[in-house]
């Protein structure tokens, strides 16, 4: 009789832990849909953007792949990734904070973010 509770106990806690992982894989495949959502999304304004800069500013294609290698470059590798320093300095106090933060932590001068394409 002690057995048969013991494996009742443990076919409850292995059920438990398959809703569980069912629960966060249906979470995670809702999470992935908004995400490619959200990239169609800025595919096709980035898309807009360059037709409007090479029919009205006449900026050639060259141009653009020159400007996107400068960009990638910046952090110091060409890997095709936009990479933001995590620690800057305040521009009144000068002491070293991370980025994320809206204000010096010493001075509490408002900090203003290097572009606004991330966060």
């Amino acid at each position: 009789m002690f057995w048969n509770l013991i494996q009742q106990f443990q076919i409850g806690h292995s059920q438990n832990s398959a809703d569980d992982a069912h629960l966060k894989a249906s979470i995670a495949t809702a999470k992935i849909a908004e995400l490619e959502e959200r990239l169609q999304t800025l595919a096709l304004a980035s898309q807009a953007m360059w037709e409007i800069l090479s029919t009205q500013k006449g900026i050639t294609e060259n141009e653009l792949v020159e400007k996107i290698t400068e960009i990638d470059l910046r952090d110091g590798e060409l890997d095709g990734k936009l990479r933001v320093t995590t620690i800057s300095k305040c521009p009144d106090c000068g002491h070293q904070m991370k980025t994320s933060r809206p204000n010096c932590f010493w001075c509490g001068t408002k900090l203003s973010t290097s572009t606004p394409f991330i966060k």
